[in-house]
């Protein structure tokens, strides 16, 4: 007996639990609309994918002949079946030439070598295909290769349109009664199916409405193996009532049974799967412990690894401590000698440095490089040599040798143009390096061994260009400050290359910075400048109280750290004000004071303009800069070149001022 799955008498477990109550004629009514309404809803899907499979075979169902591809699907259609209701005139040019059929959807065989040949020659579409096949792709008509096949629509149309008998009663008329080689018989025929129509309605009609179409019993699929015609399926349905009814009856205990078995599966199945979780668990428990006493054993190693190092930092600071306490008690030493020596100096001339400078300063070198805006110099003297460093719009950093009047090093290793550069006296008294700092639109801060031609640190943190960067006068320059285009100004710890704080509260870019040597909690906010302030300066010895600015205002102003109040302001320049300074030029006034009082000013309309603190009037001198040359003075730095005398013996320093220009010369005045 066939069996079936739990999913098709899913509706029946009611039933069966009342069926003792229930007529047994009526559970078989129920029964037969049930399978009835199952075998319509599968027919009508078996209908839905007979008509799709139909349409992919005609998509897809394509032979390469060699020449043109064909489609093929079906034999083609009987003649006698044909000649029922048509004449010989009808569908004599319609005969496949290989079946001697009436060609199934017709392809025409065109060729040069049958050009003579009056009547079409046709085939049917799956006879060509066999034949194609079997006899290596020639001819049907003559062995040969090249022919060439279409597809004849018009020939289909007219096939189509020819009237038939129905198909199936056609082939019970030759099986019951026998018929000549014209399709004829003498025989009376019973006609079960009467239909009349055309060839293109023939499928539609066996599918559907065809009295000879054979009919399951609609309760095959529990056991019952009988078919008939549709007009004997009812009789066969009341006659074998009983033996349905058992079938049913025994499919319910099959599925029962079936359904107790799963059941007692599902319970064990449950059981074996808490089973796994609880020792799962478990060896997550045990794992999870031991990562902990793993994490316990690893924290306590690092907790005494961290209190040795802090104990070997605590011996290092101490060490430093000592040195920077001798070191302080040598510079005060050597402090208290430089201002014996000064004050004998003072003593020994009738007028005062500057005068001498404003009387005979001239054009000294030119150093040419760069391609574009030098934005900074630097200078420092190192191992007997001097040293001018500069960095530029070219996105190059270059160290020039002033003894040799030459260019001895190039980076360039920033991605745009490099704003700022310092040389880092931590790197030369802490690691005996000569190491230059450079700050660049790339956003970031690169440090350069110019000594050995290699970078050494890159501090990255600003989220826009670096422009202005000063080393800390205090620590041996161990900090570092920058200002950016992000608003905000960092503090750097070059030892260990981290960013100490962030201070927040500029509303617009950081273009220059600089620190105090004095240490206090001064957080004066002056506001005076009408435009972008391009450089700031703190006061040193009898100035340190003080604050240098220059601005796109094109004044320079001088400010109280411990009131925040300007005290001066200085016109004059005819552009902005790139860079100021304060110099070490001393000038004796008129009564008789000698101080350090005179500062000076970098400005875009080409000039180097002198001012006087003290008197507050106007410029005491000004150097121009060729016009087409310079183009503009970007950057200063007051430099004391060493000469040699006669007899090796060293001259007294002189005071030269270097400036950066717009079009890329670095040039020295003295």
């Amino acid at each position: 007996m066939a069996t079936t799955s739990l999913t098709d008498f899913k509706y029946f477990h009611p039933f069966m639990r009342r069926s003792h109550q229930i007529n047994r004629c009526v559970a078989i009514h129920l029964l037969y609309k049930y399978f009835n309404k199952k075998n319509k809803s599968k027919a009508k899907k078996g209908n839905m994918s007979k008509v799709e499979d139909e349409k992919r075979k005609k998509e897809q169902g394509l032979v390469e002949t060699g020449v043109t591809p064909v489609s093929f699907s079906q034999q083609c259609f009987d003649r006698n079946w044909v000649s029922q209701l048509n004449k010989q005139e009808q569908i004599s040019h319609l005969i496949c030439l290989i079946c001697k059929q009436v060609a199934n959807n017709p392809v025409e065989i065109n060729c040069h070598q049958h050009e003579d040949i009056d009547e079409a020659l046709i085939a049917g579409e799956n006879c060509l295909k066999q034949f194609l096949k079997d006899n290596n792709n020639s001819c049907p008509v003559q062995p040969h290769d090249g022919c060439q096949y279409y597809k004849a629509k018009a020939m289909q149309k007219l096939i189509n349109e020819l009237n038939v008998i129905c198909r199936m009663q056609f082939k019970k008329d030759l099986e019951t009664t026998g018929r000549n080689e014209e399709g004829q018989s003498d025989v009376d025929i019973v006609t079960i199916c009467d239909f009349k129509g055309k060839i293109k309605d023939m499928n539609e009609h066996l599918n559907t409405s065809c009295a000879l179409k054979v009919h399951n019993c609609w309760f095959k699929k529990i056991g019952c193996k009988y078919s008939c015609l549709d007009r004997d399926l009812k009789q066969h349905l009341v006659e074998n009532i009983e033996q349905h009814f058992e079938l049913v009856a025994n499919t319910f205990k099959k599925l029962k049974h079936i359904i107790k078995q799963q059941q007692v599966y599902l319970f064990f199945d449950e059981i074996k799967q808490l089973k796994s979780e609880i020792q799962l668990n478990e060896r997550r428990q045990i794992e999870d412990i031991s990562k902990m006493n793993n994490n316990i054993l690893t924290l306590k190693q690092e907790l005494d690894n961290q209190l040795n190092e802090i104990e070997q930092l605590k011996k290092e600071i101490q060490f430093k401590n000592d040195q920077i306490n001798q070191i302080n008690i040598n510079n005060n030493n050597e402090d208290k000698k430089e201002s014996d020596h000064n004050h004998q100096l003072l003593q020994s001339k009738s007028t005062s440095n500057f005068d001498l400078f404003r009387s005979s300063s001239k054009l000294l070198n030119t150093f040419t490089g760069h391609t574009n805006i030098v934005w900074s110099i630097d200078y420092s003297t190192l191992d007997g040599g001097q040293f001018i460093f500069s960095g530029s719009e070219d996105n190059t950093v270059c160290v020039w040798d002033v003894n040799s009047n030459k260019q001895i090093q190039l980076f360039d290793g920033h991605l745009s143009e490099v704003y700022c550069v310092k040389f880092s006296q931590y790197h030369r008294h802490n690691h005996r390096q000569n190491v230059i700092c450079s700050s660049s639109n790339d956003k970031t801060i690169r440090f350069w061994d110019f000594k050995h031609n290699k970078q050494l640190q890159i501090f990255n943190g600003h989220t826009d260009s670096v422009c202005g960067i000063e080393f800390s006068s205090f620590n041996n320059g161990r900090y570092l400050c920058s200002g950016s285009y992000d608003t905000t100004i960092r503090l750097w710890d070059v030892e260990t290359s981290k960013s100490l704080h962030v201070f927040k509260g500029h509303e617009d870019w950081v273009w220059c910075v600089d620190i105090s040597p004095l240490q206090s909690n001064n957080n004066s906010d002056n506001k005076r400048h009408e435009d972008i302030v391009r450089s700031i300066k703190y006061g040193s010895n009898e100035l340190r109280n003080t604050i240098l600015s220059g601005s796109r205002d094109k004044s320079v102003r001088l400010w109280d750290i411990r009131s925040g109040e300007q005290t001066q302001v200085f016109n004059g320049h005819t552009n902005q004000i790139w860079a100021v300074e304060y110099s070490s030029f001393l000038i004796r006034h008129s009564d008789g004071f000698v101080g350090s009082n005179v500062i000076c000013s970098g400005s875009h309309d080409n000039t180097i303009r002198f001012w006087d603190i003290r008197s507050n009037k106007k410029e005491l001198y000004m150097i121009k800069g060729d016009q087409k040359e310079d183009n503009g003075i970007i950057c200063l730095k007051f430099i004391s070149f060493k000469k040699k005398e006669k007899h090796n013996e060293q001259k007294l320093n002189d005071i030269n001022l270097c400036y950066g220009s717009r079009n890329g010369l670095i040039r020295v005045w003295g």
